[in-house]
């Protein structure tokens, strides 16, 4: 009997537990280091052949 109780007891505690989880994005847990709240947008330096690099009329290079 009293092990017929201890699980009824241990269910419902599981049960209300599981119950009052709620959905939280991992990024509003915690603080990462080095992140920054604005986009960055970096160019590089395209060697190579000639006629073979970046065009002037590239999207990424127009914003």
């Amino acid at each position: 009997m009293f092990f017929l109780r201890a699980t009824c007891y241990a269910l419902c505690a599981t049960l209300v537990l599981v119950t009052s989880a709620s959905a939280t994005r991992i990024k509003d847990l915690g603080y990462i280091g080095g992140v920054r709240p604005n986009q960055l947008i970096g160019y590089g330096l395209v060697v190579g052949l000639d006629g073979t690099g970046d065009k002037s009329n590239t999207v990424f290079t127009n914003q």
